[in-house]
């Protein structure tokens, strides 16, 4: 009789043992959810969210940057000029809490914190007859950089790049004009 209770509370041990193995089975969850948890909350705070669209690697004369800086209190968009990124144009928007509180939360349905596997640490060298975009943040603990191209090789970024892309162009009124005045006073192929 005592080995059947000892096999008994044995029996019993072990599927505790699998019940709180199961339960904390699913624990990876936790870091996508805290991870989106500080996106969204980052509404709420300081955070700066950049799209810069570099162009193709070309003479020094005639290489581009499309830089949007989106905050909580402004909107900026930048078109620098050559390697060393000298300001040729630029325009400033005010925002407010309640549209950046959309526009991250657009960010994140879309996917922007995704990131994948590459072979390539940056988008230095890459696509050269291409268009480089970079995201970059610092709302989260460590800076935030993704990026990705518009040529066969992609980079570190999994989001939805039309959708981002295009919430960031959205972030400036007369985007289009914008870029199509900037093209005809420097002579940049934007």
């Amino acid at each position: 009789m005592g080995k059947t209770i000892l096999a008994f509370i044995s029996f019993i041990f072990l599927i505790l043992v699998i019940v709180i193995i199961v339960a904390k089975g699913g624990s990876d969850n936790s870091s996508t959810v805290s991870t989106r948890a500080k996106l969204s909350e980052s509404a709420n705070s300081e955070a700066v969210f950049t799209f810069t669209e570099r162009g193709p690697i070309v003479a020094d004369e005639d290489h581009y940057n499309i830089q949007i800086t989106v905050n909580r209190h402004t909107r900026v968009i930048k078109i620098l000029k050559g390697y060393e990124g000298n300001v040729v144009a630029t325009q400033s928007f005010t925002n407010n809490q309640e549209a950046f509180s959309d526009f991250v939360s657009a960010l994140e349905n879309a996917g922007y914190e995704g990131k994948k596997s590459t072979k390539y640490a940056s988008e230095e060298g890459v696509c050269p007859a291409g268009r480089r975009y970079v995201f970059e943040s610092n709302q989260f603990d460590e800076d935030f950089r993704r990026w990705t191209s518009n040529c066969d090789v992609k980079g570190d970024f999994a989001g939805s790049l039309s959708v981002i892309q295009g919430l960031y162009k959205d972030q400036i009124p007369e985007y289009n004009k914008f870029i199509s005045e900037t093209r005809a006073s420097t002579g940049l192929s934007l």
